[in-house]
């Protein structure tokens, strides 16, 4: 049997988007969590990072995010992730808030999600370009 580990004694990670450590938790809980990042739901005892000072949570996933992407809809252009508190997403048209990738060289930004659109798909019957 190890040692206890108290609360305080909980590994701090640092993220870019926030300002205070954050911690590694799955604790069930009663109620919603809300990740700052992608604005969805963290389900019941699912790993993720959580602020004790603030509101601020990310899943596992959302936390790893890579800094810098590079995309087809945007050649040749390094898109940065950012933390915004509103954007319109170029791909969808539709607002969001929380992270987004933002081209500088373009001022376009986008949803992290829309990004992982294919730009073309195709099937047996037809071929479809997304543009």
């Amino acid at each position: 049997m190890g040692p206890i580990r108290t609360e305080e004694e909980k590994p701090k990670y640092n993220h870019f988007s926030h300002k205070h450590p954050l911690e590694l938790d799955n604790t069930s809980r009663t109620g919603t969590t809300t990740c700052s990042g992608c604005k969805k739901d963290i389900l019941s005892g699912k790993d993720f990072y959580t602020c004790k000072a603030c509101s601020f949570s990310l899943h596992r996933a959302c936390y790893n995010m890579a800094r810098l992407y590079q995309h087809p809809a945007e050649p040749g252009h390094d898109m940065n992730l950012l933390l915004l508190p509103s954007f319109e997403c170029k791909a969808c048209g539709n607002q969001g808030s929380g992270f987004c990738y933002n081209c500088s060289v373009c001022a376009c930004r986008y949803h992290t999600l829309c990004l992982r659109i294919p730009l073309t798909a195709s099937c047996a019957l037809h071929h479809i370009n997304i543009d």
